[in-house]
């Protein structure tokens, strides 16, 4: 247990935290207790230990102040004189002021905005302050005037010190003023006095007065600055008298009793003692005492201290309400109430004992007539403390761990009882009086936090009843099956946990669940482990009986105490898996077997419905696995599509995609997850994917319409605003479009927008400072389908939207990289009426974020290119190009089977790659000069190196080019033609020095054509030597880096299969060709129009440098200088194809 410090409260100066949690982690790292700020109260503090405990502290007094800045501070009643002249506590949570002397009230309290106010009939002389006290002396003669402030409020002490002092007529009746706001005084049932408001309401009161002399014995004394030393209470065996109150609206008179008053025998000093507290209104938290000898006297949050026991004229108990609600749920390690014994009757060596007791709750109307039922004894404890030096002030600790481990944190408050051991039949030995300083300190922690991911390994729901799922394992050693739950201790991190699995079996001649815990490892129970975060764990099952039902549960524990169970679990073991083959039909795709392409069925991308059913009387089968076009194998792995209800026929929206033979593999699957032995394969015969409903090539050189070019050709696109047209495109000429007006509107909607569809169009991008659509399909209200720029994202999207009106929901896939500036992108939208979902190709490529679309609509509006229409608005207008716009009314496939030649990929891919595009044409047939001419049309001439000559005999016959090998042997573009890190190809005629008889071939790289980047070139085309088996061996090579950087790349090449020899290479051209296949993600090379060698490589950069024909670049420095001659240089974006290739080698480039 931390130790509680029972003194005075400190101004807070310990490690503190915002919240638990980060008080718990504090804790931990620094290895002391933090307090938790947010449930920091006046009266209340909660602090983390290292351990992971926390520990909660309750006191009935406040002892912290919140100050009006957010601030705490240690409640300190020492008084002290204020700027305005008064006097009041260093730190309180009243807003107590007595006077200071002089013509002031003599004291006031004020709460909201109501207050109460005490006069003297006279001026007040200067208080002397003694700690909490203010002395006035000889406000009578021979009579001080002490006032105490506390928590509680104030208290007067009238110190009569002598019988002449007591004769005077003045102190027969003593009347204070009263000044009352928002209060009016009355007079209560006790003998005190009650402030009210005017709907009944109290805010102050008083006890009843007493008065007393200094008679008896054994009482507590307070320094007293001009006479030696004055009771602060009465003596043990003291004289005692009740006082007179009377109370007016705007006075309080005390009539002390004039009996002691004007008897011989009282020991002087005598004291008359009224107090004033406030009602704390709205609070939970008082104390209170009952004394037999006035048993209809309240004393409910008396200046009084607390008492119990026989003092001689009665007898004394006393109640203490406390907060307690330190966290529900939780489990209590140690728990004390905490009390200082100040007084006794005595000092013996057998000292009567005092009793805590649980009471019922009590309120301003306790009394020893009506006190709250005493419910539970909660310890008992031995003391004379606080009678002498040889028995000492006492701290009283109390065990309560029971009560507040019965209680969990779950009562707000709880009220503690002091009485005597046996206080009715007691002597005045039993009498103690306490400090009003009670504190309840509860050492806790959370139980582990019930289980979370409990499920079964293999996976079944967690259900009861006839709902139980089946399991396909049985626990042998060849089917296992496991428990799992994952477990954690959110406040002892670190410190082990362990799962505790509870197992059943269903007796079927019983009718019983059997309880199979003690079967299981360790009786359920995982072995101890330390745990920072939450961790999974898990248990393995003892082999179970097929067809039987089990059930399983799992709780947390942590050396001390235990989680609550996570919810009964049942499952059926169910190994059998389904043995007939699945039947399989359509009625779009049968397996009809046509021998004619004319009958073929539906089409590439063309969703048709497949009905699968269980083979003839297979009964379990809930479910089916398929893979289209691929094996049995495959279909294992598939995700299980359930059917309607087992047995039910399962009708599937499956698009094929390729044409000619299609196959699907069909397998079964029963309730347990176990997929049949026999596996369905069928076949059908599919047309080839239908073209395009709409396509706009935007090839137009003028007028203001742009052709539709597709077979129907029932969409012409009407060009207005800012709309022209331009040189340029990606194939051909394009559409330029101003960012603000420009558009091209068809009439009509060329697909359903709700079944499957494909969009695409080539897009240049100029500008990214606002959303940029390339086309829209428009509704009533806003547009069902956008390929678009997205300028929050800074990606390319694909939308549909789930409705045609006012703030429709979107749903949308998006690229996985930022949209480039300037340069041609090719994008492709598809939704996927099979999958219900929306992917986007970025040039040829799947991009990761898909989008699930379901709510669908028919729009039949215009197809705009340029703009959309949302909630009503004409907007979000294309910045840049746009070419070749299509529309289908199905699903573009990007399976390798969709297309002919291998190289293109796929549907999608091809239209990435296809046709390819020259962007330079370098002939090299100027046979003078120091430039070289760009015959592309797109303005990339070559500036000639001083030591670059003229041939005569190129690859034609024509001129070319010569290069020395030396560093001014060069020639260059001023800017870069491709983009490196897009598809592209790269053909140059290279020949090397010497004769097939006679040559030398190069002992270093050469390079024939390469882009230069910051410090490397994005592709070298050339020759290079590598050595092989000890030996110098030349090949062609089309070489590219990873990253442009000296250092850390990494180079891969496609090389010819065939060394370079002077017999091949030196004295005659050989025709190299480079392509990079970015949806393939593939370097090639061709040598004299032969593929000869493919690698893999992805890169990461962009080349934006200038071409150099003859050099490239290498650390930021010219390099692999060409000897030789080149000729008729071509740059391509796309790739080029193995017959394009071909066609290039036999002089017919493709354009």
């Amino acid at each position: 247990m931390p130790s509680v410090d029972q003194g005075k409260a400190r101004a807070d100066k310990a490690s503190t935290a915002s919240t638990e949690a980060k008080a718990l982690v504090a804790a931990r790292k620094t290895d002391q207790r933090v307090e938790v700020l947010d449930r920091r109260s006046e009266t209340e503090q909660l602090f983390a230990e290292p351990d992971g405990s926390l520990t909660y502290e309750s006191t009935v007094l406040p002892k912290r102040v919140h100050r009006s800045d957010g601030s705490w501070a240690a409640v300190d009643d020492t008084l002290e004189r204020k700027s305005d002249g008064s006097v009041g506590p260093v730190s309180s949570t009243l807003n107590v002021r007595l006077s200071g002397g002089g013509d002031s009230a003599l004291a006031k309290m004020t709460d909201a905005e109501r207050s109460l106010a005490f006069t003297w009939s006279s001026k007040l002389p200067k208080p002397t302050l003694d700690g909490s006290t203010a002395i006035y002396p000889n406000v009578l003669p021979d009579v001080d005037l002490r006032m105490t402030a506390s928590e509680l409020g104030w208290s007067e002490v009238l110190v009569v010190k002598t019988a002449e002092a007591a004769a005077n007529p003045d102190l027969a009746k003593l009347t204070f003023g009263l000044d009352a706001e928002g209060v009016t005084a009355r007079k209560n049932d006790s003998g005190g006095f009650d402030a009210v408001t005017a709907g009944g309401v109290r805010v102050f009161h008083s006890s009843p007065p007493m008065m007393w002399d200094s008679s008896g014995r054994g009482a507590a004394v307070v320094p007293d600055a001009n006479d030696g030393v004055l009771a602060a209470a009465p003596k043990l065996g003291a004289r005692r008298s009740r006082v007179g109150l009377d109370v007016t609206s705007t006075q309080v008179s005390v009539v002390p009793d004039p009996a002691m008053l004007t008897s011989g025998s009282v020991k002087f000093p005598l004291y008359i003692d009224p107090d004033v507290v406030p009602e704390f209104a709205g609070k939970k938290l008082a104390w209170t005492y009952v004394d037999r000898a006035y048993p209809s006297t309240k004393y409910w949050n008396s200046t009084h201290q607390p008492e119990a026991g026989n003092y001689g004229s009665g007898l004394k108990r006393s109640f203490f309400r406390m907060a307690s609600a330190f966290g529900s749920g939780t489990n209590v390690i140690d728990a004390a109430f905490y009390i200082t014994q100040n007084k006794s009757w005595g000092c013996t060596s057998s000292p009567q004992a005092v009793d805590l007791y649980l009471t019922g709750a009590v309120s301003s109307s306790t009394s020893w007539n009506n006190q709250p039922s005493w419910s539970q004894k909660l310890g008992s404890i031995h003391s004379d403390g606080g009678y002498n030096s040889s028995c000492p002030d006492a701290g009283l600790k109390f065990d309560v761990k029971s009560l507040m481990a019965r209680t969990k944190g779950g009562w707000s408050n709880t009220t503690f009882g002091l009485r005597d051991y046996d206080d009715t039949n007691s002597s005045e030995w039993g009498w103690k009086g306490f400090v009003n300083d009670p504190k309840l300190v509860v050492h806790y922690n959370h139980p582990p936090a019930v289980p979370t991911g409990y499920a079964t390994t293999p996976g079944t729901r967690c259900m009861t009843g006839a709902g139980r799922p089946a399991a396909n394992a049985d626990g042998s050693t060849a089917s296992p099956m496991y428990l799992n739950a994952t477990v954690y201790d959110p406040d002892k991190s670190a410190d082990p946990v362990r799962a505790e699995f509870t197992f059943h079996h269903y007796n079927k001649t019983t009718a019983v669940w059997d309880d199979l815990t003690s079967q299981l490892p360790n009786g359920g129970k995982t072995a101890m482990t330390s745990l920072s975060k939450p961790t999974p764990l898990n248990i393995k099952l003892p082999r179970m009986t097929n067809g039987d039902a089990y059930s399983w549960r799992v709780r947390a524990y942590d050396g001390t105490n235990a989680s609550g169970y996570t919810p009964w679990c049942e499952f059926s073991v169910d190994t059998f898996d389904p043995q007939l083959a699945p039947q399989v039909s359509s009625v779009l795709y049968p397996d009809d077997q046509p021998t004619s392409t004319d009958d073929y069925h539906g089409g590439v991308g063309v969703p048709g419905e497949f009905v699968f059913a269980p083979g003839t009387g297979e009964t379990d089968v809930t479910g089916y696995k398929w893979a289209m076009n691929d094996t049995c194998s495959v279909a294992q792995s598939a995700a299980t599509v359930a059917a309607p209800g087992t047995g039910q026929p399962l009708k599937a929206q499956i698009a094929p995609n390729r044409d000619w033979d299609n196959f699907l593999s069909v397998l079964p699957v029963d309730a347990a997850g176990n997929v049949g032995t026999r596996c369905t394969t069928y076949t059908f015969k599919v047309k080839h994917g239908a073209a395009s409903l709409a396509r706009w090539r935007l090839d137009e050189t003028g007028g203001t319409t742009a052709a539709d070019s597709s077979d129907s050709a029932a969409h012409p696109a009407a060009l207005s605003g800012g709309a022209s047209w331009t040189g340029g495109g990606r194939l051909g000429r394009a559409l330029h479009l101003d960012g603000s007006s420009g558009i091209a509107t068809a009439t009509g909607s060329p697909a359903h927008t709700d079944k499957a569809l494909t969009v695409s169009g080539w897009a240049r991008l100029s500008s990214n400072a606002h959303n940029a659509t390339i086309v829209s399909q428009q509704g009533a209200t806003t547009s069902a389908f956008v390929l678009y720029y997205s300028s929050g994202a800074k990606r390319w999207r694909f939308n549909m939207q789930q409705s045609d009106g006012m703030n429709p929901v979107i749903d949308y896939a998006e690229s996985d990289a930022d949209a480039l500036l300037n340069s041609w992108t090719h994008l492709v939208g598809v939704y996927d009426s099979t999958r219900q979902q929306l992917r986007l190709y970025v040039n040829g490529i799947l991009q990761s974020k898909a989008g699930v679309h379901s709510k669908l609509w028919d729009a039949t509006g215009n197809t705009v290119i340029g703009r959309e229409l949302y909630q009503g608005v004409q907007q979000n207008y294309f910045t840049g190009d746009v070419d070749d716009v299509q529309i289908w009314d199905r699903i573009l496939s990007d399976s390798a089977g969709s297309v002919v030649d291998p190289f293109l990929g796929s549907e999608i891919a091809a239209m990435a790659k296809q046709p390819p595009a020259p962007r330079g044409y370098w002939a090299l047939n100027e046979a003078a000069g120091t430039a070289s001419g760009d015959g592309s049309g797109f303005g990339h001439p070559l500036a000639l190196g001083a030591t670059t000559t003229w041939g005569t005999d190129g690859s034609d016959g024509t001129p070319d080019l010569v290069f020395d090998g030396q560093g001014t042997s060069t020639a260059m573009t001023d800017h870069p033609v491709v983009r490196s890190d897009g598809s592209y190809a790269v053909s140059a005629w290279v020949k090397l020095p010497g004769t097939a008889d006679a040559c030398t071939l190069p002992n270093r790289a050469s390079t024939a054509v390469a882009q230069m980047g910051n410090r490397l070139s994005g592709y070298y085309l050339g020759y290079r030597p590598y050595t092989e088996n000890g030996a110098t061996v030349g090949r062609w090579a089309f070489t590219a880096p990873s990253l442009d950087q000296d250092t850390g790349a990494e180079w891969t090449s496609a090389i010819s299969a065939e060394p370079v020899d002077c017999e091949g290479a030196a004295g005659t051209f050989t025709h190299l060709v480079g392509v990079y296949d970015r949806p393939a993600r593939e370097l090639r090379l061709y040598v004299n129009g032969q593929l000869t060698d493919t690698a893999a490589f992805t890169p990461a950069w962009n080349s934006g440098g200038a071409l150099r024909i003859g050099s490239a670049w290498y650390r930021a420095a010219p390099a692999d200088f060409w000897i030789g001659e080149i000729d008729d240089v071509r740059l391509y974006i796309g790739t080029l194809t193995d017959s394009q290739v071909v066609s290039l080698f036999f002089g017919s480039p493709p354009t």
